[in-house]
């Protein structure tokens, strides 16, 4: 009867720390499985602002230009009395708009970090 007993106890011994061995192991992997969500997070992150950043030093400045070159045809049609001035009106408003959608969307996409200084930035912003 004592070698039953004590053979179970070694039994419960060997599988408890079977059981602390695979834990540890499932605790390890859930580590790294949370580290790699902060990972894929981060890159996620970085490539919206990359991308916010690309809308507004790209396409919002390559609109501007468009707008201005639009403006000044638009003068000149103006001073000419020419009927197509309205078009040309229409035409500088649509890119306005078209600047004004793409930096909401790249603010949206890179909104303010946060600094020193973050909430006077993001009043400038909003004024």
């Amino acid at each position: 009867m004592i070698l039953l007993v004590t053979g179970i106890r070694e039994l419960h011994n060997i599988i408890e720390a079977r059981v602390q061995n695979r834990t540890q192991s499932l605790r390890a992997l859930l580590e790294e499985h949370r580290q790699l969500e902060r990972e894929m997070l981060d890159i996620s992150d970085r490539e919206q602002r990359r991308i916010g950043n690309d809308l507004h030093d790209g396409l919002a400045q390559h609109l501007t230009g468009t707008v201005l070159t639009g403006a000044v045809l638009l003068q000149k049609l103006e001073a000419r009395d020419a009927d197509e001035a309205s078009d040309a009106r229409k035409i500088v408003r649509l890119i306005e708009d078209a600047i004004s959608l793409s930096r909401n969307v790249a603010k949206g996409l890179n909104p303010v970090e946060l600094h020193d200084d973050a909430l006077m930035y993001a009043l400038r912003e909003f004024s």
